[in-house]
């Protein structure tokens, strides 16, 4: 029964209509993973500790498909870690760059 009713609310209220504490608590979720995985190199809170990784402040907040191409795949001296997160982990560090700050 639990199914056929989330299958009901899922049909009567469209993934469009995220609530903005959807997206808050993806930006809870997103810094904590930044703060495991990322930080190290972007910096934390994401300030660019002047190493030679990309300064996250200044990635492009409208190609959402080239972050999750290169966290999945890597990119230069960036590792691929689309077999470290999944994709709905990955979204919830995009959330968190792309809104940032």
């Amino acid at each position: 029964m639990k199914q056929f009713i989330s299958l009901c609310i899922f049909l009567i209220f469209p993934l469009s209509a995220l609530t903005s504490t959807d997206l808050s608590d993806d930006y809870e979720a997103g810094e904590e993973l930044y703060d495991l995985a990322c930080a190290n190199c972007h910096g934390k809170n994401l300030r660019n500790p002047g190493t030679a990784s990309f300064n996250l402040k200044m990635f492009p907040k409208n190609d959402k498909k080239r972050f999750i191409s290169s966290v999945t795949s890597g990119k230069g001296f960036m590792p691929a870690l689309g077999d470290v997160f999944d994709a709905e982990e990955i979204e919830q560090i995009w959330v968190y760059v792309s809104q940032h700050k």
